[in-house]
């Protein structure tokens, strides 16, 4: 009994030991995890990371420092939202049946991405120069190709397709360009929702990359007009693809009115002389102050996931706020100090405000790719709720100091009431989020990415079934005019033939009255022969008569020979005039064989013409077939290439939480490891 616990559990640890085997090896192969920026596949990330590298390289003396590379990550997001918009547009063209499926999450996602880019303030962290050329860094070789790019997408011009053909391999080089900077800015770190953003897009163009060859093929095997035919069917779904809100997008900042120089020099004066402030510290208190209102949106916005419209509204009322709180803080002058102190001082801030630590649980972005569990969720929400309350003391702290200085304690004031009342909100969010099971945060998350895309579906559906009986019924009237037509057609045709017919058969009478004339001869020997047959007989019977009697009289001492040669020649004349006859049938029946053969021709000729002509029309109805089987065998290859995807990538998501179930009873199988060597080590004893 005892041999055989044993034996059961080595074969338990062997089991185990293969299992994590195969783990580690698909972890090797796998994309990182989501919390981590230095776990790239080595199968994607050895041929582009590493000091040796020139892209590395660049990147790296490009964007120095962690705010650096924040920056470039953002503007290389906002270049890649245009070619997305791009390849979108060129599907659609193809496929407008899925075209909204696909675009409404990636919009959300882009609209999320602009609040978060809103809410950090990212381009504040770096200098105005190095921000110009970070700028130009992504821009200098394509900017020609990215404007012309950007406005007839606007403008929803046919000409873009003639565009993308003739540029293809430079928009290729350049999506693959900003993805590799993108890529090595993530091996060097990067704001975790950055991060998620980058995978998103990662994804993106994994999927969509065969959308451009596609597209190519179909551009060249097709003309001019099938494209302009397949372009005003689906114009309104390629109106539909829309990302201009991202890459040409407005700076909120720019329309805020700004206070003239020379009164905040006045204004900053005062506030110093008033104060025992220097200009650092005034600059820091406004940095705080701008610093808390940013957190507070940030805060919102990750706690708030599952809460949309409530989000909106609340951001409504900071904004409000906001908005009077900088009409303030913009009389304060900062440009007296030196731009890179005034650096420092933001990042001192930030790191008094713990702003970066809000920054890595935002999980906002990771939500656009995966389910994320309860725990995760609820974690990261009370980190940022602690990170609210933790500013709520700074604060308070600070507002203490400025008791003297009405300016500021009034701005204070106003602040420390907009973080007190939202606190408790989101306390209550966080308290009903852990309420729900595991199940209904599921489902939550799933309602929050696709509910409205699925009220959208079903009227997409409605229109779609609308749209199908107004073409069926356009069809059906379609088919019956050019039945008629066709009927008419044919009514013209058989009239012509039977015209044609009639006047064949005029002209063939004309030439059988024509044939009688042309034998004068013939018809004047018979007519002669006819007379002479009745002068013979006038003449025989009058001579027969006036010598009747004579006859009688001789008849009986006439000789038999003589009646008999009498009646040989009567014979042989009547032979003659018999052949003739004959001979003037003959002549006219050749001659109306003659006119029978060339209509018989004529129908011939009419016959082999028409079967030229249906087996024309037979040929090119096979090759539309043809034509229209290739369509439809590279549609479907289309559709198997999407379905294979999907299925890969639910595979990489099912192999991951596999792993994750196994890394958790990682400890488990330690505890059970050392209890069979415990139990080895007993029997020995």
């Amino acid at each position: 009994m005892k041999s055989t616990r044993i034996k059961t559990f080595i074969f338990i640890i062997y089991f185990f030991a293969l299992f994590f085997n195969n783990i580690s090896q698909i972890k090797a192969a796998e994309a990182p995890d989501d919390n981590s920026s230095d776990d790239l596949s080595q199968e994607h990330v050895t041929h582009i990371t590493g000091e040796n590298n020139p892209l590395y390289a660049m990147v790296s003396s490009l964007a120095g420092n962690y705010y650096e590379r924040n920056i470039l990550a953002e503007l290389i997001i906002v270049e890649l939202s245009i070619y997305v918009s791009l390849l979108l547009k060129l599907f659609a063209l193809v496929n407008s049946v899925e075209i909204e499926e696909r675009c409404l999450p990636l919009k959300q996602f882009f609209v999320s991405f602009l609040l978060n880019s809103t809410f950090e303030r990212r381009n504040n962290m770096v200098s105005k120069e190095k921000f110009e050329i970070l700028k130009q860094s992504l821009n200098s070789k394509y900017i020609d190709l990215r404007d012309k790019l950007s406005q007839q997408m606007h403008e929803n011009s046919v000409k873009l397709f003639d565009t993308v053909i003739k540029n293809k391999n430079l928009i290729q080089e350049n999506i693959d360009f900003l993805l590799n900077i993108l890529l090595v800015l993530f091996d060097l770190g990067i704001e975790r929702f950055l991060g998620s953003s980058a995978f998103a897009l990662f994804s993106f163009f994994d999927e969509y990359e065969l959308v451009l060859d596609d597209f190519s093929s179909i551009f060249s095997s097709s003309s001019r007009k099938e494209i302009s035919c397949r372009f005003i069917s689906n114009k309104d779904a390629i109106k539909w693809v829309d990302f201009d809100f991202c890459y040409n997008r407005v700076d909120l900042n720019s329309l805020e009115e700004k206070v003239d120089k020379s009164d905040r020099d006045q204004f900053t004066s005062q506030i110093i002389n008033s104060s025992s402030l220097d200009i650092e510290e005034l600059c820091k208190t406004k940095e705080i102050l701008l610093t808390a209102l940013d957190l507070l949106k940030t805060g919102l916005y990750i706690i708030f996931i599952f809460e949309r419209n409530a989000f909106f509204a609340f951001l409504s009322h900071v904004r409000e706020m906001e908005l009077k709180i900088k009409e303030e803080l913009d009389k304060i002058n900062c440009d007296g100090l030196p731009e890179q102190k005034y650096l420092e001082l933001k990042i001192t801030v930030r790191d008094l405000l713990r702003t970066d630590e809000v920054q890595s649980n935002n999980l906002v972005g990771e939500c656009f790719e995966d389910c994320l569990t309860k725990e995760t969720i609820t974690s990261s929400m009370t980190s940022v709720y602690k990170s609210l309350l933790s500013a709520i003391l700074v604060l308070k702290s600070f507002g203490a100091t400025f008791l003297g200085v009405d300016f500021f304690k009034l701005l204070f004031e106003n602040i420390l009431k907009l973080f007190e009342d939202y606190t408790k909100k989101c306390a209550q969010q966080i308290k009903k989020v852990k309420s729900l099971t595991e199940e209904e945060v599921q489902n939550l998350q799933m309602s929050t990415m696709k509910k409205k895309y699925k009220k959208k579906k079903e009227l997409y559906k409605q229109s779609l079934m609308i749209r199908a009986e107004i073409e069926k019924k356009e069809n059906r009237e379609r088919k019956q005019r050019e039945k008629k037509i066709k009927e008419e057609k044919e009514r013209l045709e058989r009239e012509r033939l039977s015209e044609e017919i009639k006047n064949k058969e005029k002209k063939s009478r004309k030439k059988k009255t024509r044939s009688k004339r042309e034998f004068p001869i013939v018809e004047a020997s018979a007519a002669d022969i006819s007379k002479e047959d009745v002068e013979a007989q006038t003449s025989t019977s009058s001579y027969a008569s006036q010598e009747v009697s004579s006859e009688a009289k001789q008849q009986a001492c006439r000789p038999k020979l003589n009646r008999k040669q009498e009646k040989l020649n009567k014979l042989l004349k009547e032979e003659q005039k018999s052949l003739q006859r004959e001979e003037v049938k003959k002549t006219i029946l050749e001659q109306k064989y003659s006119n029978l053969s060339t209509k018989k021709r004529k129908q011939d000729e009419r016959k082999t013409k028409n079967e030229n002509r249906r087996e024309r029309e037979e040929r090119e109805r096979l090759e539309e077939r043809e034509r229209e089987m290739e369509k439809e065998k590279k549609k479907r290859e289309r559709i198997e290439h999407t379905n294979y995807m999907y299925t890969l990538l639910n595979s990489i998501s099912s192999i991951e939480g596999l792993f994750a179930e196994a890394e958790k009873s990682r400890a488990g199988i330690s505890g059970l490891i050392s209890l069979v060597f415990q139990i080895i080590s007993e029997e020995k004893s």
